[in-house]
Order: structure tokens, then C-alpha cells, then sequence
């Protein structure tokens, strides 16, 4: 009861703010849900702890804890992060984040109690064995990740490596791009790695280290982000019609644009190297940009381009 007594502040402020402030509440309430899984694959997930967790908690003896008011706090904290992740919430799931440290700790009580019915050394050998029963999924997965670092990919669009060329991209737009926001290209090699093609690369890095606006940044955090992505998408389209383009950078007061280099080699390729319905505009070259366009940097991977747009038009 304390314990959720002292959280009660900080849970009215933030209902009020996704209430009230106008950014919040778009942000909470009409951008990308990110909702929990049905309860049976939240508790697959955690696994062999879960059945630990339950034998703490439903068994009759408690001298394995210090005193009934850490068993209550341990079961209710646990309990209570299960049932909020199901509150009727679009950001739901990150109700459960957390929910692992009262059930792991359960878990521990769990067994402890299990390997002190079992007679002589055999406990010395079956707690580290159901600890590493307990481990094979995370270790499976962080040696998964370890073993694709060399190759510089992942199991999603991002990369866990900015290359020399993006970081001196990104420093570049950090000293001398200013005012207006900053249009990011997709990454053409993103699919390589994930089957949704464009989530535009650089663009959390660019209001992360760079420290500028950008016009479609983190897919959860970007208000209105499926219209925004997609007329990123046609933005960079060759078929797209320049006066789309001009109106974009216009309406959304965008300075520059963030163009990777790869895009100019044609459509890009998928998992299996089929080629995309996908025809990205060629603007690596000077030649090929529209008037109102100029390249203000560039390297081997990058150009950043600045718009030139009438005066009065932002």
C-alpha cells in the first residue's frame, strides 16, 4: 500500500500531461501503439523463472523470506506490473518493462526452497544447472547479436555501427546546418537486414549528436509517423512529381535534405537480392538535382543537401 501510495503522484502527473499537453497526448493516445502480447506468450517468454516465481509464491512456508512484507511486496510488484501492462492504453507493453525483477527474485526464493528438500550434495549441482536452464535464451540471443557485429547488422533496420563517412556527415550538419528541419533519406541496405525497407537511418542520430530537428525521426516517437514515413518515401521516389517535393520542404520548414549515396545505384535489393518496386531518385550528382536544390556537403556516402526556396515560403 506504501509503495503504491508513493507512486501515485507521478502516475496522476503523467495521466494529467498525456491529457492535457497537446504533444503528450498525441504522443500517448494517437501514435503507433506498442500493445503487450496475449498473458501466455508474456509468461512463455519469461520461461523456467515463471514456474520458480509460482512455487515462492503459493507455497505455505515464507522462512525463506526475510519477513510476510517482502512475500507481499515481491507477489504484488509482480502482479501488478502483469495487470498494468494490460491497462486500455495505446503504450501498454512498456508497462511491462521491469516486471522481470520481482519475478526473477521470486524465482530465487522458489528455488532455494525446492533444492533445500533435496538430500546431500545434489542441490550443489542442480542450482547452477536450472540457473543455465534459465539463461539459454538470453545467452542465445546476445551471442546471436555478438556473432553480427563483425558484419556491422542486426536484427532490425538499424546498424549497430555509424560508418567514418555518417559520422562526418553528422558532424558536419552538428557545426554548419542550421534552422529548419533535416529530411533523411532511407537506407537502402536497411532491408538487407529487416524486411521493412526505409526507416531512415541517421535521423535519431541527427537529433541525438547532431542536435536537429528532423522531419521523421524514431517510428514510435514521430507524431503521425505512417504519414510522415510515407511521403518520405515519396519524396525520394524518381516518379514523384517535384511540386510534392517543394511542398513538403515548404510545409514542414525543412532546410536540408539527407541523401545516401547507395540510392543512386538503382532499386534496391531484398533478403533473397530480388529487386524492389522501388526507384529512388539519383541525386548523388550536381547535374541531377532540381533548381531549388544545391549540395552543401558531401562524402562518399552522404550528401546533404540545402534547400534554396524563396523567400517567404517558410
Amino acid at each position: 500500500v506504501l509503495v503504491g501510495l508513493a507512486a501515485l503522484p507521478t502516475t496522476a502527473i503523467n495521466v494529467w500531461a498525456s491529457r492535457t499537453d497537446p504533444l503528450f497526448k498525441a504522443r500517448v493516445w494517437a501514435n503507433q501503439p506498442t500493445l503487450t502480447p496475449l498473458p501466455w506468450w508474456v509468461l512463455l517468454g519469461w520461461g523456467v523463472p515463471v514456474a520458480l516465481a509460482l512455487v515462492a509464491a503459493l507455497r505455505k512456508d515464507r522462512s525463506r523470506f526475510a519477513d510476510s512484507g517482502a512475500y507481499l511486496l515481491l507477489v504484488c510488484w509482480a502482479l501488478a506490473h502483469l495487470l498494468a501492462s494490460y491497462l486500455p492504453v495505446p503504450v501498454q507493453a512498456k508497462f511491462l518493462m521491469g516486471a522481470h525483477v520481482p519475478l526473477c527474485a521470486l524465482a530465487g526464493v522458489g528455488l532455494a526452497s525446492l533444492l533445500a528438500k533435496i538430500p546431500g550434495d545434489l542441490p550443489k549441482a542442480l542450482g547452477p544447472l536450472v540457473l543455465a536452464l534459465c539463461s539459454v535464451g538470453t545467452a542465445t540471443a546476445l551471442l546471436g547479436q555478438l556473432g553480427k557485429l563483425d558484419a556491422n547488422t542486426g536484427d532490425t533496420s538499424v546498424r549497430p555501427y555509424l560508418s567514418f563517412a555518417e559520422r562526418d556527415a553528422l558532424a558536419w550538419i552538428e557545426k554548419d546546418a542550421s534552422g529548419g528541419a533535416v529530411l533523411v533519406a532511407p537506407d537502402p541496405s536497411a532491408v538487407k537486414r529487416f524486411p521493412f525497407i526505409f526507416l531512415p537511418h541517421l535521423a535519431p542520430q541527427i537529433a541525438g549528436i547532431a542536435h536537429r530537428t528532423v522531419y521523421d525521426g524514431h517510428w514510435s516517437e514521430t507524431l503521425a509517423y505512417d504519414r510522415k514515413i510515407g511521403a518520405t518515401l515519396q519524396f525520394f521516389r524518381e516518379e514523384a512529381d517535384d511540386a510534392f517535393r517543394q511542398n513538403l520542404v515548404k510545409e514542414n520548414k525543412i532546410s536540408y535534405v539527407l541523401y545516401v549515396n547507395a540510392l543512386a545505384d538503382g532499386p534496391p535489393t531484398s533478403l533473397n537480392g530480388d529487386a524492389l518496386e522501388y526507384h529512388p531518385i539519383s541525386w548523388k550528382s550536381p547535374e541531377n538535382l532540381p533548381s531549388w536544390l544545391e549540395i552543401a556537403y558531401q562524402n562518399a556516402e552522404i550528401t546533404v543537401l540545402r534547400a534554396k526556396l524563396p523567400p517567404g515560403t517558410r
